[in-house]
């Protein structure tokens, strides 16, 4: 089987099938980020020479310029913008765990409230979903710095499931726009 077959049609089901945003406008990445139109441009001017080579990541049609979603983040404000939106947040930790057994929502919004209540200098944006099997598992969102998180999650989920019932996983955040863009996903299904 050819390997490059096999790559393509999975990045057409990606971005075709589940309606995925492969490509952004200025229009919509104004909107996302929260940046001005001046600032647009001085950054597409700065980013079509450094992807010249690769056409992929930023081309120019009918006028309007193209962004692969990829380099998204590189739009992001670099000074407090005065348009807050929840792409250019100060995220710092990706949280996530899943159960062993199959919690109902209102179980997992019970332990999303106890770990709020943690850390009441905080802030937190979260979602529940559902694997093919019918586990609900979250993902959340936060402002707080990954080392000074992870063990209080770890306890708050101790006192209502045992350790070997559950998988946590506590990250930095490298890219925030593609985090965010994949706890909203629901949105466009």
């Amino acid at each position: 089987m050819n390997v490059k077959l096999d790559y393509e049609s999975q990045i057409e089901r990606y971005y075709g099938t589940l309606k995925r945003t492969r490509y952004y406008s200025t229009t919509q990445i104004i909107d996302m980020v929260g940046i001005c139109k001046r600032t647009m441009r001085s950054r597409i001017k700065l980013l079509k020479e450094k992807f010249k080579n690769v056409p992929s990541k930023l081309y120019k049609e009918n006028n309007k310029w193209y962004i692969e979603r990829s380099i998204v983040h590189l739009f992001l404000p670099k000074y407090k913008s005065r348009t807050s939106t929840v792409y250019n947040q100060n995220w710092q930790t990706f949280i996530t765990w899943i159960t062993k057994d199959a919690y109902d929502k209102e179980y997992h919004y019970r332990l999303i409230a106890e770990v709020q209540y943690q850390f009441p200098e905080g802030k937190f944006m979260w979602v529940i979903e559902q694997t093919e099997n019918g586990v609900n598992h979250v993902h959340m969102v936060s402002d707080l710095p990954t080392k000074d998180i992870q063990k209080t999650i770890n306890a708050v989920l101790n006192r209502y499931i045992p350790a070997t019932e559950y998988r946590l996983e506590v990250a930095p955040i490298r890219n925030k726009i593609n985090v965010i863009d994949y706890m909203l996903k629901d949105r466009y299904l």
